[in-house]
């Protein structure tokens, strides 16, 4: 009797929080903007569906080497950012109450941007990793030793100002990697993103190294951010 009520307990605890709609990340869109200028505004955004441990990340590159001052999805500025030079991903919590919001982004030096909207339901929203990496032209940008975790997911963005191409970007351990933007942006300048879902990984931390190569020589640059499992998750 004692045990089948301790059970009814726990199954009304994990019941407080909701199932998470799915493991690892989901791409929804890429956002981006025809003139320059410092500030920019998108509205009524696809933000995945609500959830207490929902994350919104936005994966941000710009024309020129500048800092994002300020990132905000339905009003809420960003908590996490990993950035090199033109290249950026924030990480945004916002309320139970909210499928579709507005997006800002400001950034100095600011020319054009490109924004990549992605979605995951961590249970902890603190990346359980993160990293950048530069490298010169004839070299692979590659960021190592990076904490994944089995049910979590990495987002990048990565690319090469000034030089056009395209990518191909790898990670040790056997997922596949979505690529899910690979485009020339403005004149000259071409660029990457995308995500790896972690589902087929070992569930304690492993340390993984995650590689972007082009197919045109030129300086590279690339960050990462990685977001460990949902408490629970049908599938």
């Amino acid at each position: 009797m004692l045990h089948a009520l301790g059970q009814l307990g726990v199954s009304l605890a994990l019941r407080k929080i909701p199932v998470a709609p799915f493991a690892g990340a989901a791409y929804k869109t890429t956002l981006t903007t025809t003139v320059n200028e410092t500030t920019s505004i998108f509205t009524g955004v696809s933000v995945g569906a609500p959830h207490p441990d929902r994350v919104v990340v936005l994966a941000i590159h710009q024309g020129v080497n500048g800092d994002v001052t300020a990132a905000s999805v339905a009003d809420y500025a960003f908590y996490h950012k990993t950035r090199l030079n033109e290249f950026a991903i924030t990480a945004h919590r916002l309320p139970n109450d909210v499928s579709n919001a507005g997006i800002s982004i400001s950034a100095t030096s600011s020319l054009r941007k490109s924004i990549g909207i992605f979605v995951c339901y961590p249970s902890n929203p603190i990346p359980t990793d993160f990293g950048s990496a530069s490298a010169a032209a004839g070299n692979n940008a590659v960021i190592g030793n990076l904490e994944a975790q089995g049910g979590g997911c990495l987002i990048y963005s990565g690319g090469q100002n000034a030089t056009l191409g395209s990518f191909t970007t790898t990670f040790g351990g056997g997922e596949a990697v979505n690529e899910d933007v690979d485009a020339q942006y403005e004149s000259a300048s071409t660029y990457t993103q995308g995500h790896i879902n972690l589902i087929t990984s070992a569930m304690g931390a492993t340390a993984r190294t995650l590689q972007m190569a082009a197919s045109v020589n030129g300086t590279k640059r690339l960050v990462a951010v990685l977001f460990g499992p949902p408490r629970y998750w049908v599938g």
